[in-house]
């Protein structure tokens, strides 16, 4: 996924000892096993480029004012449910 700000940086994805140390850090590790990280990074990694690709094409709707789409940041929002998901939870 190409970094916002740069022309050449991509973001680079954490290692599965990064990913626990943040679930750690976070006190969200609770019930997790590090030797789950790899399964669990992988997931994470491949979520976040299917939603990069998802992006892609919303933004090839406007290709003529941004041609060139990069990701400023990650932002996790874990406790802000979109509507669907607030409706799934019924």
């Amino acid at each position: 996924i190409p970094k916002g700000g740069t022309q050449q940086d991509k973001w680079v994805y954490p290692s599965p000892a990064m990913f626990y140390n943040a679930l750690v850090r976070k006190d969200k590790a609770q019930d997790v096993e590090p030797e789950d990280m790899v399964d669990v990074v992988s997931v994470h990694n491949s979520m976040n480029e299917a939603t990069w690709q998802s992006v892609l094409v919303w933004e090839s709707l406007h290709r003529n004012t941004c041609g060139d789409p990069r990701l400023s940041r990650f932002r996790g929002r874990p406790d802000d449910y979109s509507f669907q998901a607030r409706v799934r939870q019924l």
